[in-house]
């Protein structure tokens, strides 16, 4: 067995004995969700004021960068998690307007 062999068995090991896979989806599933609370502040409040647009853009593209990761490497879940929590973000950017 070689070298890599060995760090690729530890590392299956440990990915199974933390059910790595369980977590993922929970993360997938929680990821779009944490903009939620922004939108009905947002809203209830109908005040931007301390919103950044520009930390929103950017947190936009990280996600919508690995949305298309997901998608390059056919990993659903971190296309469809990313995506859903960019067009979530849109959202948030939206509503910031429109409240300002």
């Amino acid at each position: 067995m070689t070298e890599q062999d060995t760090k690729n068995t530890s590392r299956d090991h440990v990915r199974a004995a933390i059910h790595w896979d369980k977590i993922v989806t929970i993360i997938s599933v929680v990821n779009p969700l944490v903009a939620i609370p922004q939108i009905v502040k947002l809203w209830q409040d109908r005040e931007a004021a301390g919103v950044s647009t520009l930390f929103l853009l950017l947190i936009f593209l990280v996600q919508a960068g690995f949305s298309l990761h997901g998608y390059f490497l056919r990993d659903r879940f971190l296309t469809v998690s990313n995506g859903a929590a960019a067009l979530m973000t849109v959202v948030v950017i939206a509503s910031v307007q429109l409240v300002r």
